[in-house]
């Protein structure tokens, strides 16, 4: 049964980044420009209850944050050269990986792809095109960083990386409402229905 905690105090973000730092997932709340909750996770420690979990209680679509020299390695070109008009951050054509895999689109699957995205090992033939797991670039800078730049700098935070270092690639995708599953989660009382630690971007940035 899902447990129901009461809205997040100061403080709960710093256990919400350890968390993140240890292979947990959390929700991470967009107080700040109002992009709404997202289930994250370092992707080189997704599996498949953690997958699993993510579709279920969100949107279903999953995406993983890669920084532009990874894009360039592992060739994930970008769907458009366009901001993306949601905020999200530009996306790339999706992936499947190109082993472990079979259609791509169960837990299992999309856990072995995430990973292998969060792989140093890597290679553009690691890959199948297309996929369903979405890569987004970081790093863009309109009138204010796009949700995944946002997303990839907290888990720079989590585990420590210096400024000028690669922040580590996220897998996130955005919340349903526990009250309203018909819609986006965009509060704190939605992020902390589910009893999983919740960061607030505030607390952060």
């Amino acid at each position: 049964m899902t447990s129901v905690m009461t809205a997040p105090t100061a403080g709960d973000s710093r256990a919400a980044l350890r968390a993140l730092a240890c292979g947990r997932p959390v929700v991470g709340v967009d107080d700040v420009y109002g992009g709404g909750c997202d289930l994250m996770l370092l992707a080189e420690c997704a599996d498949v209850l953690s997958i699993a979990s993510m579709v279920r209680l969100g949107s279903g679509l999953l995406f993983v944050t890669v920084d532009p020299d990874t894009a360039v390695r592992l060739h994930l070109p970008p769907m458009t050269w366009q901001h993306s008009p949601t905020g999200i951050g530009r996306l790339c054509v999706a992936v499947d990986a190109a082993d472990g895999t079979t259609t791509g689109i169960s837990a299992h699957d999309r856990a072995t792809t995430i990973r292998t995205l969060a792989s140093a090992d890597a290679t553009p033939a690691s890959f199948t095109r297309p996929g369903h797991v979405v890569p987004v670039l970081t790093g863009d800078q309109w009138d204010a960083p796009d949700r995944s730049t946002r997303i990839a700098r907290l888990g720079g935070v989590a585990v420590g990386a210096s400024d000028s270092a690669p922040s580590p690639s996220i897998a996130f995708c955005a919340l349903t409402s526990t009250f309203d599953p018909t819609r986006i989660a965009t509060t704190v009382e939605d992020a902390a229905a589910l009893g999983l630690p919740v960061l607030l971007h505030s607390e952060v940035f």
